[in-house]
């Protein structure tokens, strides 16, 4: 056996919980137990330095900042407050704004609070209609948009304070800081704005979000929990039996090659609600350490700390995008993932100071759900191999989350009649969102798909008048009791959201399909008679499934808006909380455990999975993957509704290489679609063919929708789809061609040597060759291992050779070329 394989333990003594011993590995990871620990209130791994004494609160001077006021909305300072007025404007655009420069060095966390008092206007719950909104500027250029405290617009609540507080993945330039009461009417007062940094100059390093310095030192791997709701907690090291901090450890691991699998379950040891943090942690060797943020990006690594995240609105407010972080080191790349069979909100981080990577998960306890079980993988793979390594090792350990059901990809028709289409068949349909049809489509090759949306009921009202507040909480109740009610009126009763007051929530809307409320509602399958029941009921699919064999009839379930943007981020309704599989979470600011909305979302769709792949039938979705790891094991077809020109109308605006590349790698070999939603009079047959190619260079696929996601349908509209006919003749053959070989993340065939030329491998023959850049590149491509010297390219003809292993080729702006190296031969 390989040296770099032996397990090599080390035993360590925690103070604070004399009895627990951990035992870890520098070249493996594993926790061993002896007997189970007592409780452990002091003597922590990693001890809290405070944040009082870690970070500096500073006032934001109100008669400094900007003001975003369009008349008839006004902004006024008045001793001290700013007054927002919107009248009765429901369009009205309003707010402050000022700029934070932080001139970061190394990732720190900050926070920004203001108060707000709500003194008159439509009442509802929060939005970011109404809200304090931040854009961080990135030292590197780039941004994170829309981090967000929204406010409750009702009366008689007094002075509100929101905060909003970031643990930023890499350094910030500065912070574009904002006030916002927009796109609704009323008026409302803000004051008070601060904000809080970490100081640099104090001596401490950052565990997760927690300012700490070392007061064991390890050589091992560790479990560790950290009570996020005490004032300055540690953390401190567990195992299985040991009970700390008040709660109960349990923790199973099994070897798995190179690999170790580990099972979790917490439990409260009392009824009072908890806000816990555990993390497991292993020692990175010595030597240079590169962080993988994706398939394209390593970055030396320094002091501070690593991750890939986005923010789910609970917990620490960080999840990662990638289902495992890696850290190349020593030759090889250490990794943490999470398994999508017991999921929980995570995060994984590497702490360079501390030569730590580590997984944490943040996890609520409460009396109606005093348990919570979570289960992740520790492995390792070839370091030359990097990020995409990684991501062919993981898949192979998790082999049924990649599983492709879907042999013949095709595009993706919402809702029309396919067979409408004048010369259906040029266009490669593959699948139909929306039931009718089915006979037609059965006849056709077309794969149909019911249509459901979690955590929403949009409440109509026949009413021409402008609705309140008052008005549409009064209808549902009313609906609720009639001798027929709407069905979803009845599961509204049944799962209804709660705000940390205990109010409903929901939202005032006038849109193309509803006229009156979208109400929250919590999407758990175990709710008696509550959402899931109602969409997703016994007799409902009997009706659609039983006595037919698969593809005939209805061939799957369709999930509309999965990564839903639209409810609140935490369920704090109490009753619904006993029937979470998954942990529960916990607010950022309060440390109030609840459901969390991407939780519960991935409980709709797993069971939606488990019913339909039973019956040996297929999962479609809009929006997955998006920034979520954990729905797409369970899709089988993927996608998004999208706008590539500004607003939907304006200048080209292509999605940008990295979210591109998230939602090819995270598919893997599955189909995956847009449907683009602009003003199609305002998006150029270039622009198309822009939009064709850059798909095309992702084994992507490209479709068109609605300009507003209802009227105006692009297939109802001969004179759009006759014109583009070609670029679907051309392009989308040879996209479905690809998509069907399937992404490989490990590129055996071409190599490039240009920057911003982009190449990636489908299947065992095919290559793409994007350059993604706004100007001609000229690009040198290098052939890897025993490739063929020469290439069919398949969008402009001809054949590509390779003189001793390299080709040198012109490529316009934005274009894509594809290489076909069986045909070359």
């Amino acid at each position: 056996m390989k040296k770099r394989h032996e397990m090599v333990a080390f035993v360590i003594g925690v103070v604070g919980c004399a009895s627990c011993v951990v035992l870890g590995s520098v070249n493996g990871p594993g926790i061993g137990v002896s007997a189970p620990c007592a409780d452990s209130s002091v003597g922590d791994v990693y001890r809290s330095v405070g944040v009082a004494a870690a970070a500096t609160e500073s006032a934001i001077d109100l008669a400094k900042v900007g003001k975003l006021a369009q008349a008839p909305a006004t902004a006024q300072l008045e001793k001290g407050e700013y007054v927002l007025d919107n009248g009765e404007n429901a369009r009205a655009v309003n707010g402050i704004r000022w700029s934070l420069p932080l001139k970061q060095k190394a990732a720190a966390p900050f926070a920004v609070s203001v108060e707000s008092l709500f003194e008159k206007g439509t009442e509802g719950t929060a939005t970011t209609a109404y809200s304090l909104y931040l854009d961080v500027r990135y030292a590197d250029k780039t941004s994170l948009y829309g981090q967000t405290h929204s406010f409750v617009p009702r009366r008689g609540r007094g002075w509100q304070k929101g905060a909003v507080a970031i643990c930023p993945d890499k350094p910030v330039s500065h912070v574009d800081c904002y006030c916002l009461l927009r796109n609704r009417d009323g008026r409302v007062r803000f004051r008070a704005p601060k904000v809080k940094v970490f100081d640099e100059k104090t001596e401490f390093s950052l565990f997760d979000t927690t300012p700490v310095v070392v007061a064991q030192e390890t050589s091992a791997p560790v479990l560790l929990l950290h009570d996020a709701a005490a004032e300055n907690d540690g953390w401190c090291a567990v195992s299985d039996g040991c009970t700390a901090k008040g709660v109960k450890v349990a923790l199973a691991q099994t070897a798995d090659g190179e690999a170790t699998r580990f099972d979790v379950k917490v439990e409260a040891t009392s009824s009072a609600d908890r806000a816990l943090t555990l993390a497991y942690s292993v020692p990175l060797p010595e030597g240079r350490l590169e962080w993988l943020d994706d398939p394209r990006t390593a970055i030396v690594m320094e002091k501070g700390q690593y991750r890939n995240t986005m923010n789910p609105g609970c917990g620490v407010g960080a999840l990662s995008r990638w289902p495992f972080g890696a850290v190349r080191a020593g030759g090889d790349v250490w990794a943490l993932g999470y398994d999508p069979e017991a999921p929980a909100i995570f995060r994984v981080v590497a702490n360079g100071g501390l030569r730590r990577l580590f997984i944490a998960f943040d996890v609520g306890l409460t009396k109606e759900n005093r348990e919570a079980r979570f289960k992740f993988v520790s492995f390792r793979s070839n370091g030359k191999d990097g990020f995409r390594g990684a991501l062919a090792r993981y898949a192979t350990l998790f082999p049924e989350a990649y599983r492709v059901r879907i042999k013949k990809h095709g595009i993706w028709m919402a809702f029309r009649p396919i067979g409408k289409v004048e010369g259906f068949e040029d266009f490669g349909f593959g699948i139909k969102e929306g039931a009718g049809d089915s006979k037609w489509d059965d006849a056709h090759g077309i794969l149909t798909t019911h249509y459901t949306e979690p955590t929403s009921w949009w409440m109509t009202m026949k009413t021409t008048n402008a609705v309140s507040w008052a008005d549409v909480l009064t209808y549902a109740r009313a609906e609720a009791t009639k001798a027929k009610p709407h069905p979803y009126a009845k599961a509204w009763q049944a799962c209804t959201y709660h705000d940390e007051e205990g109010e409903i929530t929901g939202a005032v809307c006038d849109r193309p399909w509803c006229k009156g409320c979208v109400w929250n509602m919590n999407p758990l399958p175990a709710i008696p008679g509550g959402e899931y029941e109602t969409k997703h009921g016994v007799a409902e699919y009997a009706d659609r499934y039983n006595g037919k064999s698969f593809p005939e009839g209805v061939d799957g379930e369709y999930i509309d808006s999965a990564e839903c943007h639209l409810p609140p981020r935490i369920d704090f309704n109490r009753a619904n909380f006993r029937y979470a599989k998954t942990p529960l979470c916990w607010a950022t600011a309060s440390k109030r455990p609840g459901v969390a909305t991407a939780l519960s979302i991935y409980e709709y769709v797993r069971h939606t999975a488990d019913r339909v792949h039973a019956m040996g039938r297929i999962m479609q979705a809009n929006g997955a993957p998006y920034s979520w790891p954990w729905l797409i094991p369970y899709v089988d077809y993927g996608g998004q509704e999208t706008k590539w020109i500004v607003k939907g109308e304006g200048a080209w605006q292509p999605m940008d290489d990295r979210d591109l590349l998230y939602r090819m790698a995270m598919s893997y070999g599955k189909p995956y679609c847009f449907l683009m939603n602009v003003k199609f009079e305002n998006m150029t047959d270039a622009m198309v063919e822009k939009y064709f190619q850059r798909c095309l260079a992702y084994g992507l696929m490209s479709s068109f929708f609605s300009p507003n996601a209802s009227g105006d349908h692009y297939f109802t509209r001969p004179d759009l789809y006759n014109r583009h006919r070609g670029f679907f003749l051309k392009y989308g053959t040879l996209q479905r061609r690809i998509s069907e070989a399937g992404w490989r993340p490990l590129n055996g065939l071409v190599a490039s040597e240009t920057g911003d030329v982009f190449v990636e491998q489908f299947g065992d023959r095919y290559v793409t060759v994007f350059n993604s850049g706004d100007k001609a590149r000229t690009a040198r491509l290098r052939l890897l291992g025993n490739a063929p010297a020469s290439a069919q390219e398949l969008v402009t003809g001809g054949a590509w050779r390779f003189v001793d292993g390299c080709a040198v080729v012109e490529i316009p702006p934005e274009s894509c070329r594809l290489l076909d190296f069986r045909q070359g031969r």
